[in-house]
């Protein structure tokens, strides 16, 4: 029986549930056993919220206004042998060996006075309840998978013994060296170390991140080659309970897997949901639970049971996930993400490290995997060590402190907070890289796709102001686009997403054609903004460039339309 339905209980229909239902009806534990009363208390019998007597073969149930305010108000005596936290003790949960071979699922749990190990399942087969320092706590929703990214037994052992852990600095360097070595962000003078450094962050914050209200994604966006894959894999491999990528799961296997196993979710190439979203039901699904799955208490509802009895069933959303992108994403998931810009590397031997990048090591000649094996490692421990000062820091600080504000604060805060505990000397690198991001952000798409988007107007600019079919804005943005690209493919849908993102918001019909009105103060302020000629001889000159046309004219950005306009 779980807590909603208890709380359903004392609020809705008293008479539907009847105190067999208790987890530890007629049991040792059960404190009113054949006196014809039971009490119910989260999730098992206990002896202060409702009392339930048997009238004729009808419940009754007699509540008082305070026993309703207690029963809202106590912590669910619920565990997910996956792992968590409670209000007084963290816990994490492995596969062991006993004697027999057969497999055991233990719980490790910290309080901090005190620590210890419980058996909840033994292949497959859960223990109703369990029995954690002097408490009954029940077992729901067991693991559906098994992560070979989980805590060792032999380190889970150890720390149980001796309580033992790296110091948090050295920690935030080994996972700061791993994205480091397999990552090359050295392309902008002024954030490259905080990039770095957010990411690490982020790293060391998946294995907090059910403290925190909200925990941002970790969105790599650019084109094939650029490093998306190295950067999201060097980072999802080292996070709590890590996976390797997935490519278009199902929004049922995405939901029940993150409820039941807790997961560090990595979605590759997530730019095919968008080319379908269109079409399919699946893709719009797996899009807006992306919107909402950022967020503590995030859910899906699903109508479970058979004909004869169907409820409503929320499956937990709420984890970290890393998501690779060529195009870009919807302007409320960037919202909730922190956000790679990548641009491919010139420096071959980067590519040349790629094969060592692995989720576990094969052979003790997988350096980088050892250490990235060691990390994690690390990381479980300080998990179960430090998630009280986690708590203390994160409410402790304030976003004046850090020059963020608003929405831009929920998605760094929990960087922030982990940052003044594992490294406090870099908070200085991280503000660079948040000041540049946020300045990005202000528009909704990334800068990289808006300098195409207006690359491409500018080649439809006559001159003067027209309407022009979608279609066509979509077919010109994707022949520009196939210069450096050439599977880039954008559809009306995507060309309509754009110009609205842009500010070319007036639309009309003409017989079967959309048309959008290409207006031209519009146009030329973002050509201006971007350094891009435009195709009547008008030449808009960026800031630091109004006097110097001849400049512009050369550009890069111009040189590439030259091109574009050559291959047309």
């Amino acid at each position: 029986m779980k807590i909603k339905n208890i709380l359903f209980m004392a609020t809705n229909d008293w008479e539907s549930h009847t105190c067999g239902e208790c987890a530890l009806f007629n049991t040792s534990d059960c404190d009113q056993s054949g006196s014809g009363v039971r009490q119910f208390k989260e999730d098992r019998a206990c002896d202060e919220f409702v009392g339930v007597k048997k009238e004729g073969g009808k419940v009754t149930i007699t509540v008082t206004v305070d026993d309703l305010f207690n029963m809202v108000n106590v912590e669910p005596c619920l565990i997910n042998p996956a792992g968590g936290f409670t209000k007084t003790f963290a816990y994490e949960g492995v596969w062991t060996l006993n004697k027999g071979g057969q497999r055991i699922w233990t719980i490790i749990w910290d309080n901090g006075e005190k620590r210890g190990l419980e058996i909840v399942g033994q292949d497959k087969k859960w223990l109703p309840k369990v029995q954690i320092n002097g408490t009954y706590y029940k077992i729901v929703n067991p693991p559906l998978l098994d992560y070979n990214t989980s805590w060792t037994l032999k380190n889970m052992l150890e720390y149980n013994e001796t309580s033992a852990t790296a110091e948090p600095s050295k920690v935030f360097d080994d996972v700061y060296g791993i994205i480091k070595y397999f990552v090359d962000l050295d392309y902008s003078t002024e954030s490259t170390e905080g990039k770095y450094v957010a990411a690490a962050c982020w790293v060391i914050g998946t294995y907090f991140y059910e403290l925190f209200p909200m925990y941002p994604y970790l969105l790599a966006v650019g084109y094939r080659g650029s490093g998306k894959t190295q950067l999201v894999a060097s980072s999802i491999y080292q996070s709590y309970h890590g996976t390797e990528p997935s490519a278009l799961p199902t929004i049922s296997a995405l939901f029940r897997e993150i409820e039941t196993c807790k997961p560090s979710v990595f979605l590759d190439n997530a730019e095919q949901y968008y080319e379908h979203a269109s079409m399919s039901d699946e893709n719009r699904s797996i899009i807006q639970m992306l919107d909402i799955g950022a967020y503590r208490g995030g859910s899906v509802p699903r109508v479970e049971g058979d004909s004869k009895k169907r409820y409503i069933e929320k499956y937990c959303v709420y984890s970290p996930k890393g998501i690779t992108t060529i195009m870009g994403v919807t302007a409320s998931l960037e919202s909730r993400s922190i956000s790679f810009s990548m641009v491919k590397t010139d420096k071959k031997e980067y590519g040349d490290r790629f094969p060592e990048l692995k989720i576990m090591p094969r052979n003790p000649n997988d350096l980088k995997a050892v250490q990235i094996q060691v990390n994690r490692n690390n990381l479980y421990a300080l998990r179960m060590k430090m998630w009280q000062k986690v708590m203390e820091v994160y409410e402790g600080i304030h976003s004046s402190q850090y020059g963020v504000i608003n929405r831009d604060w929920d998605v760094w805060h929990p960087i922030f907070t982990v940052a003044e505990i594992f490294c406090p000397d870099r908070i200085p690198e991280i503000k660079k890289f948040v000041k540049e991001l946020v300045g990005l952000s202000k528009d909704s798409m990334m800068d990289e796709e808006k300098e195409g988007a207006v690359a491409a107007l500018a080649m439809l600019w006559t001159g003067s102001e027209e309407w022009v079919p979608i279609q066509k804005f979509a077919d010109t943005l994707t022949a520009y686009k196939q210069i450096d690209n050439p599977k880039f493919s954008a559809t009306g849908k995507q060309a309509g997403n754009m110009l609205r993102s842009l500010g070319f918001i007036e639309r009309k019909r003409d017989k079967n054609k959309r048309l959008f009105l290409l207006n031209a103060n519009l146009l030329k302020k973002h050509a201006k903004d971007l350094d891009i000629k435009l195709n009547d001889g008008t030449v808009n000159a960026g800031k630091g460039h109004q006097n110097n046309v001849e400049s512009n004219q050369n550009s890069e950005k111009n040189l590439v339309l030259e091109r574009f306009q050559q291959k047309l």
